[in-house]
């Protein structure tokens, strides 16, 4: 054990983690037990001069890390994980994230690390700050912004890099130095549970408006207001169609609208977003067939049919909804009427 390692873990689910060493067994032993048995660490140049120290915290469902590190290099399966890695002093940050590569520096650009795929990160010498988001998280953000769908292949609408000199990115750049600060802070004084939903609620836009090229295009666009009959039309549609993949951008176009139009409207009409409606739609129709079956049937295929293609996300929204399992549901109702 490096004698000049430490390791510090307040309690709490939502605390800072610290670390630091020059012992490079040590820091490969501790990455992977975070990160996974198949996180691989690497030392660029010779052991005695390898060095690393970590802050990290845990904001939600989000994680905030800052690092420095020297001849260092780390690979590892990001799984449904995407990560934007940040340098802020030092050589340049060298990533490779399956068959592409990049290479990003202080004040420059941002790496991107995407879900699903193997991720290697390359730093000489220097510092960098690095946010890790589910990749679902990050497409709710998008689709509740835009009001639009990132279903098929979310992936293919991700930037590779994030411009820090663009205004998304400055602005997510800026956030995360502001947060990783003033978060450890509060959290020594045991503030810490007190502002994590707003840092994440906070990162989530930012990380969100900067990966996606689409979103800060959607939010240029000028809302203005439309009459309600219109906004009325938007909303049976999508009741009427729920079971359906409906696309609410062509859903706008049919109605002559922008898509900002349409959000801001219907928003400021019925209290919530458009999706925000479908998916109400969607669970009442899920609960009334689940409540009343009057054929042979089972949760997935209730799912399927209302509009869900996922059965698991299907669930959650479910139980926070209805508090309970569609299939405890299920149950109850065969139990009425057998």
């Amino acid at each position: 054990m490096d004698p000049n390692a430490s390791w510090n873990r307040p309690s709490g689910a939502d605390a800072v983690t610290t670390f630091a060493s020059r012992d490079f067994d040590v820091v490969s032993e501790r990455l992977t037990s975070i990160s996974g048995a198949s996180t691989r660490v690497e030392c660029l140049g010779k052991p005695n001069a390898f060095s690393m120290s970590l802050a990290a915290a845990k904001l939600g469902c989000l994680i905030l890390s800052k690092v420095r590190v020297t001849n260092w290099s780390l690979t590892r399966p990001m799984g449904s994980l995407t990560n934007i890695s940040i340098p802020i002093t030092g050589t340049p940050l060298k990533i490779r994230c399956g068959t592409r590569s990049c290479e990003v520096s202080a004040r420059d650009h941002a790496a991107v690390g995407r879900p699903f795929e193997m991720v290697q990160a390359k730093l000489h010498e220097g510092s960098a700050m690095v946010l890790h988001a589910p990749i679902e998280a990050l497409i709710d953000r998008a689709e509740h912004l835009t009001a639009g769908s990132f279903s098929g292949s979310p992936d293919s609408k991700m930037a590779d890099r994030v411009d820090l000199r663009a205004p998304a990115g400055e602005a997510f750049a800026r956030a995360l130095k502001t947060a990783i600060v003033e978060f450890g802070a509060l959290n020594s004084a045991g503030l810490g549970p007190l502002v994590i939903a707003g840092y994440e609620d906070l990162l989530t836009n930012l990380a969100a408006a900067a990966l996606f090229p689409s979103i800060t295009q959607g939010l240029g666009l000028s809302a203005t207001q439309c009459g309600p009959a219109t906004i009325r039309r938007a909303r049976d549609f999508i009741k009427a169609h729920a079971a359906e993949p409906i696309k609410l951008s062509e859903l706008a176009a049919d109605l002559g609208l922008p898509m900002r139009t349409l959000q801001d409207n219907f928003q400021r009409h019925f209290g919530l977003s458009p999706r925000a409606w479908l998916l109400e739609c969607r669970l009442e129709n899920a609960r009334q067939r689940l409540t009343l079956p009057d054929r042979p049937t089972s949760v997935s295929m209730v799912a399927y049919e209302c509009g869900f293609g996922d059965l698991s996300g299907f669930s959650a929204k479910y139980r926070k909804k209805y508090g309970e399992a569609p299939s405890q549901t299920l149950r109850i109702a065969r139990q009425h009427f057998s």
